[in-house]
């Protein structure tokens, strides 16, 4: 096989085609120029300084390179050693510090990082014109870009010394972030035509906070990219031509096995659905086909057993279970030296241990099957646990409407929230506040309204429901999941996004994609929607900066002001929506609300990553730290 066939064989793996492969380098182009190099959130210094210990060969935590002290938010105690979380993470981001310490071993770091930039920008405008039969065009133009790009910022570089561990976590996540549009246009392409897919990407790139999620290290990008996949791993697995059929499945659990390596409650919430999806509407359950993709999960649960047993002695027993650190135990390990506290040697005050009665390690009858129902009994609880999360988040959904609402429609100043935060600015914004687009779910009404009036029975009923398709029903069930998961939590004072419901984000908005109202109205006007999505960008982002340099906001009130223009076109567009949307000219102005839910979403991204959480203007990019320093509107 040469190399070209290689190639293409990896392209339609990974991408599907060339233009996912574009939707890809344009995604890792757009989160490279949001890329701060800082710590938004105060536990992803636990994972800069559990890289940096996972790199000299430790699990456990003897310094904090990046923080005050070694007892952060994430960091647990057990048996006098002190461990992070999501080794998932940890390890995945080795070859990435890796690549930066080679990178700054040969250039200065951040022209390094500008260089690289470039080359995407360039590689983009190159695998687009392929697409298209215009690579000498748009290579032409995409090199001009490019070059340009790369002499401005080298002109604006500063001197940098950035922490490399962290950069290496954000450079994994933008990564895996890109996927998220990836999967979004593969699941599209493979229902409708290539434009339709990637003016979809397009909304759940630019219409959700995913470019201002990108580069934190958190596992939200991670899980709403696992859950797109497993969507498409459904998919493929039901394709018409059966080709890898058993290998899409087997590839599904795999994800989500890994991503329990991560962040097991969230991959519970969306491997449970998944697996009732997947058993429900499989092609065939035969002894090989769950031979094997048992055998698969299992393989690929193996990280996570192993990593469980190193730090807290039981396969299914997460760090998030274990007891969390406090400065005296940070005290402890920084007097000790070793990391290994002297309270936690056999024996338990520091002596030698006490020989063990060879007779006593003998287990007898009882003791094993003790053991056997005590190890079954942990194998159960987080599937008991996760029933119970459920269960509360349907009470406080339905005894607590207020809650509700300021988590999904406006979040406003909530007093008791208020008072919980110690005093710190109000931050946050509702889920519509965040995201206008997800107002597209509301034409699922009108499709609802539609396919009950033709019900007369009950196998009308499952006839309608044996209608939705395996990988909508799975990503609906996901996200109902994830939303209970986290609901009794919320609202909180300062999540800017509702972060914890970031991966609900894409689900949501590529459900409505697939609705009739909203696919007529892009598919037929795309046009009028990337023009009016350009005019709201450019003029009506100027238009915004005026109105904040006039107003003066504090931070909360610019949020605010953003939540309220995400309000004004949600609003509209969910009426449009539940109308339902047909006919020519409504479908055109459909085009243009969802290009003015599309911007506001945009917009609020710009502002964050321009003005209103600039970690010290640590901006990766020159230029757009330069445009950080000179605008200034709270």
């Amino acid at each position: 096989m040469n190399r070209e066939r290689v190639r293409d064989a990896v392209v339609r793996f990974a991408f599907g085609d060339r233009v996912g492969l574009a939707v890809f380098l344009a995604s890792l182009c757009l989160f490279g120029a949001c890329w701060r190099a800082g710590f938004l959130i105060t536990d992803t210094y636990t994972l800069a300084n559990g890289l940096a210990a996972v790199e000299q060969g430790r699990l456990y935590l003897t310094a904090a390179p990046y923080s005050e002290g070694i007892a952060t938010p994430g960091v647990y105690h057990v048996d006098g050693r002190l461990y992070p979380r999501n080794f998932g993470v940890l390890i995945a981001a080795l070859p990435f510090l890796w690549a930066l310490q080679a990178l700054a071993a040969v250039t200065e770091l951040r022209i390094g990082l500008v260089a690289v930039w470039s080359l995407l920008v360039l590689a983009t405008a190159v695998v687009a014109g392929r697409a298209v039969d215009r690579e000498r065009a748009f290579a032409l133009a995409g090199g001009g870009v490019a070059l340009a790009a790369f002499a401005v910022n080298v002109a604006l570089a500063t001197p940098m010394d950035p922490p490399l561990h962290q950069l290496a976590l954000q450079a994994l996540h933008a990564v895996v972030a890109a996927f998220v549009a990836v999967f979004a246009y593969r699941l599209l392409a493979d229902r409708y035509r290539r434009r339709y897919a990637v003016v979809g990407a397009v909304a759940v790139v630019l219409g959700t906070p995913l470019a201002a999620w990108a580069t934190v290290p958190k596992r939200h990008v991670i899980t709403a990219a696992v859950a797109l996949a497993l969507a498409y791993a459904l998919r493929r697995s039901r394709a018409a031509d059966g080709a890898l059929a058993l290998e899409a499945r087997a590839v599904g659990y795999v994800a989500a096995g890994l991503l329990a390596w991560v962040h097991a409650p969230e991959a519970l919430a969306i491997f449970v659905p998944f697996v009732a999806v997947d058993v429900a509407t499989a092609p065939a359950n035969d002894r090989r086909t769950v031979a094997t993709v048992g055998a698969a999960f299992a393989a690929s649960l193996l990280p996570f057993a192993v990593t469980n047993v190193l730090v807290g002695g039981h396969p299914l027993r997460v760090p998030r279970m274990l007891p969390g650190a406090t400065r005296e135990d940070a005290r402890t390990v920084a007097d000790d030296g070793s990391g290994t506290a002297e309270a936690a040697t056999p024996g338990g005050d520091g002596s030698a241990a006490t020989p063990i009665d060879e007779a006593s390690e003998i287990a007898s009858p009882d003791q094993a099957l003790r053991e056997g129902l005590d190890f079954a009994a942990t194998a159960v609880e987080p599937l008991t646990t996760f029933g119970r999360f459920l269960l509360v988040g349907v009470e406080k959904l339905l005894g607590s409407p207020a809650a509700a609402f300021h988590t999904f429609v406006r979040s406003g100043h909530v007093e008791r929230v208020a008072e919980r935060s110690t005093g710190a600015a109000t931050a946050d914004l509702s889920m519509l506040e965040s995201t206008a687009l997800l107002a597209v779910v509301a034409a699922a009404v009108p499709a609802a309204v539609v396919t009950l009036r033709g019900v007369r029975d009950r196998r009308d009923l499952i006839a309608a429901a044996g209608d939705v398709e395996p990988d909508d029903a799975y990503l609906a069930l996901a996200a109902a999941a994830l939303i209970l998961l986290y609901l009794p939590r919320l609202p909180l004072h300062a999540q800017l996004t509702v972060r914890y419901l970031f991966p609900v984000y894409p689900i949501a908005v590529y459900l409505g994609l697939r609705l009739s109202p909203i696919r007529d109205a892009l598919a037929t006007h795309w046009r009028t929607y990337c023009w009016t999505l350009a005019a709201a960008l450019l003029v009506g982002g100027q238009l915004l900066v005026v109105a904040l340099v006039w107003l003066s906001p504090t931070l909360g009130e610019a949020l605010q002001l953003h939540g309220l223009l995400s309000l004004a076109a949600a609003a509209p567009l969910g009426l449009w929506s539940v109308s339902g949307g047909y006919g020519k000219r409504a479908s055109r102005a459909g085009a243009v609300l969802l290009a003015l839910a599309t911007a506001t979403a945009a917009l609020l991204v710009a502002g964050v990553v321009v003005e209103y959480y600039t970690h010290g203007n640590a901006h990766v990019l020159p230029a757009v730290r330069a445009l950080a320093e000179t605008v200034s509107v709270t």
